[in-house]
């Protein structure tokens, strides 16, 4: 497995699940893709999130992917099918604190629904304790990993902040 030492540097970095949904963002009053076009959900799923932004994705858990979920947001009788729906919520761009500080925040918040769920964040202890993680997650069906820089501000799209690790087959 290769890991580009230079990329993960020596910052400190805050590790989650990295997960095969559908982005969704939150923008205090509906659910948007990626893309900024509506996510039609049963009223009751954004039922209780507040006022202000949240990104997370949906997520159906391990083994599932994107396609899972889009099939769902494009049946026209999906009611059932969104209660095997989470909606994962990592950040809350609505904040200026540091990630940490916005994770913070979003650990604060109560009475969410059985649904929605705030992201945990392991400490990096190193590139191995990193590998160690990515090959639980792999060894359960999970995507990857996502390793953040807990001092970073919230900026859309890819950033330096932020980066994906995966397990990519190398073609001989």
């Amino acid at each position: 497995m290769v890991v580009n030492d230079k990329l993960l540097g020596k910052t400190l970095r805050w590790i989650s699940e990295k997960m095969d949904g559908v982005r969704g963002y939150w923008d205090g009053k509906k659910l948007l893709s990626r893309s900024g076009n509506r996510i039609v959900t049963p009223p009751w799923f954004v039922e209780g999130l507040p006022e202000f932004q949240l990104d997370g994705e949906l997520w159906m858990g391990k083994g599932s992917s994107n396609y899972n979920i889009t099939s769902v947001i494009q049946s026209k009788h999906s009611e059932e099918h969104w209660k095997n729906i989470g909606y994962y919520i990592y950040d809350a761009p609505s904040f200026k604190e540091t990630y940490d500080g916005r994770m913070k925040i979003l650990k604060s918040l109560q009475l969410l629904p059985p649904h929605i769920h705030i992201v945990d964040n392991i400490e990096c202890k190193g590139r191995n304790h990193l590998l160690t993680l990515l090959e639980e997650v792999i060894t359960a069906k999970g995507e990857g990993l996502m390793a953040r820089n807990p001092f970073s501000q919230y900026t859309a799209g890819l950033v330096a902040s932020l980066l994906k690790v995966k397990v990519i087959p190398l073609i001989c």
